[in-house]
This record gives C-alpha cells, structure tokens and sequence, in this order.
C-alpha cells in the first residue's frame, strides 16, 4: 500500500491507521481510506470539554451537546441532561453513520502534541 501512495495511486485516498496510533504503521494496522473515512475516526481534540469527540457543554442551553458530521454536514443528535447520556447518543450515530470506521481508540489522541 505505501507503495503506491508514493507513486502517486492514493492522492485521493490516505491511509488511516485502524488503531489510531499514528506510530504503529505495520501494514496489518493500515488501510486506505478516503478523508472523510479518515476524520471518522479521529479522537477528540486535547481541549474537548467531554474527551469524547463530538460531545461539548453548551452554554447558552446549559446542557450538553452531542453531534456528527456525516457527508460534510453537520448532524445534531441533541441536548442532554447528563454527559452520559450525550456520550450513548454519539456512540449509537457513529454505529448507524461511519460503522467501522469509527473511532474506537483513546479519546484524546487526535490533535495536538
């Protein structure tokens, strides 16, 4: 696979890595993926308020905020009481919208040092 992306083949399509270690780049661990399959399973952001991707505190409801982003819009899937409850509706959306791309690997591990 590395292989062709050096010649050129995969300009379109990256590589994600199925475990999200950007270190481990066994062959096992790599698979091409489009942009979109690659930011589905992206962690949160190092500053996430919830460190769970997609969940946030919004101030103006005072409640908690879960959405996703599918075909590059934005999907909210609502506002919740409790963190938890945020957390269970973006896991169900990332099950029915990005299935195994989605990311299973440490919370915060996509951006940042």
């Amino acid at each position: 696979m590395a292989g062709n992306a050096r010649q050129g083949r995969a300009r379109r399509n990256r590589f994600d890595h199925i475990n999200g270690d950007k270190a481990d780049n066994r062959v096992c661990n790599l698979r091409e993926a489009t942009n979109q399959q690659n930011h589905a399973n992206r962690g949160a952001q190092r500053n996430s308020t919830s460190g769970v991707k997609g969940v946030y505190w919004f101030k103006p409801q005072q409640k908690w905020k879960a959405q996703i982003c599918v075909n590059k819009r934005s999907i909210v899937l609502g506002y919740f009481a409790t963190k938890e409850e945020a957390i269970t509706a973006r896991k169900a959306a990332e099950d029915k919208y990005h299935g195994h791309w989605k990311h299973e690997g440490a919370p915060t591990l996509a951006y940042g040092p």
